[in-house]
C-alpha cells in the first residue's frame, strides 16, 4: 500500500502589482527584481521545509493466506519540493542511503530492498524446517523532520526491528545541516562538550529529563554505567554525566538522545533531553546560523 500524505507548510504569497501602479512605479524609476532573484528564499527565516510524506507499508500476502503472524515491513520519509533543487537534492541524497542500509547488503532501490526483507524471511523459515506458524519478521525505517532553527536543520532516522528473540530493538539517529553550505554539521562545531560547566548544566537537565532524584546518583539508576571498553567499570568516567554527539536542533533547544544500551542495561529505556538555546549561548564556538 503506498500513500502520499501531503503537508501544508507556510506558503509564500507573491503579490502582483497592478498595470496603474506598475507605470507608477516605472515613472518614478523603481527597479524591479529578476525571476531568478524572486525565487530566492531566506530559509533562515523560515520555520520548516516544505515536503511531500511518503509512506509504505506492506505485508506478505502469502502468507497471510495461511497465519496471523507474518513479515511486514513499513517506512516513512520526507521528499522536500523546496524552490531550491540543490537544496532538495542534497537532502535526499542524506536520506535514501539510511534507508537503504541492510545488513551485508547494498542497495540502489526501495523496492530491491523490501524484496530481499521478504526473500531472506522465506529462506530463513526453509532454513529451519518450522512446519507451523511463527512470529513474523518486523522492520520499520522512519525519516521525520526533527526541528529547524535558523540555517540549521535536522532530521531524525528511527528503525525498529524485531526478527526473533525476547524483545524488539530500536535505534535512533540525528543528522543536522547547513541549509546554506550544503554539509552536515557536527554538535563540536558549536559547543565545547568537555566544558566542565556546560557539562554540569547537561546533567541538571538530563537528570530532571529522566526523573532522577538529587540524592541519586546517576550510576544508582543504571545511567552512565556502559562504556566503550571490557573495563569500563574501573574507567574515571564510570557512572559520570557525558555528552554524545547524536542530537537535533529543535524550536526549543539542542536535543539530545542516547539509545538503548548506550549508556545502560536495555531496562533504562533510551533517554534523552533538550538544553534550550538559552543556557548554551555562553559557551557556543561560534554563533548559530
Amino acid at each position: 500500500m503506498l500513500k502520499f500524505w501531503e503537508f501544508n507548510m507556510p506558503r509564500f504569497i507573491v503579490q502582483y502589482f497592478s498595470l496603474l501602479l506598475f507605470a507608477i512605479c516605472m515613472l518614478s524609476g523603481c527597479q524591479f527584481k529578476t525571476q531568478q532573484q524572486a525565487d530566492r528564499i531566506n530559509w533562515a527565516e523560515r520555520d520548516s521545509l516544505p515536503y511531500q510524506l511518503l509512506f509504505i507499508d506492506t505485508t506478505d500476502a502469502s502468507c497471510k493466506a495461511k497465519q496471523d503472524m507474518c513479515p511486514w515491513i513499513r517506512l516513512e520519509y520526507p521528499v522536500f519540493n523546496t524552490t531550491d533543487k540543490r537544496l532538495d537534492s542534497f537532502l535526499q541524497a542524506n536520506i535514501l542511503p539510511q534507508l537503504l542500509l541492510y545488513p551485508d547488503s547494498n542497495f540502489n532501490k526501495i523496492s530491491d530492498y523490501i524484496h530481499h526483507f521478504f526473500s531472506s524471511y522465506r529462506q530463513f523459515q526453509e532454513d529451519i524446517q518450522y512446519g507451523g506458524p511463527s512470529a513474523g519478521w518486523e522492520r520499520e525505517k522512519i525519516v521525520r523532520v526533527a526541528g529547524k532553527k535558523g540555517l540549521l536543520f535536522s532530521l531524525e532516522h528511527y528503525e525498529y526491528m524485531y526478527e526473533g528473540g525476547a524483545h524488539p530493538n530500536s535505534y535512533t539517529s540525528f543528522h543536522t545541516y547547513h541549509l546554506n553550505n550544503l554539509s552536515e554539521v557536527r554538535i563540536e562545531d558549536y559547543l565545547p562538550l568537555q566544558d566542565t560547566g556546560l557539562l554540569r548544566i547537561g546533567e541538571a537537565y538530563f537528570r530532571s529529563a529522566n526523573h532522577v532524584k538529587p540524592n541519586e546518583t546517576l550510576e544508582d539508576v543504571g545511567y552512565f554505567i556502559f562504556g566503550d571498553s571490557e573495563d569500563f567499570e574501573d574507567s574515571k568516567d564510570y557512572g559520570k554525566f557525558r555528552f554524545n554527539d547524536n542530537f537535533a536542533i529543535t524550536a526549543d533547544g539542542i536535543r539530545f538522545f542516547y539509545n538503548t544500551y548506550e549508556i545502560g542495561p536495555y531496562v533504562v529505556g533510551a533517554p534523552e533531553f533538550t538544553l534550550p538555546y538559552k543556557v548554551i549561548e555562553p559557551f557556543l564556538k561560534k554563533p548559530l546560523p
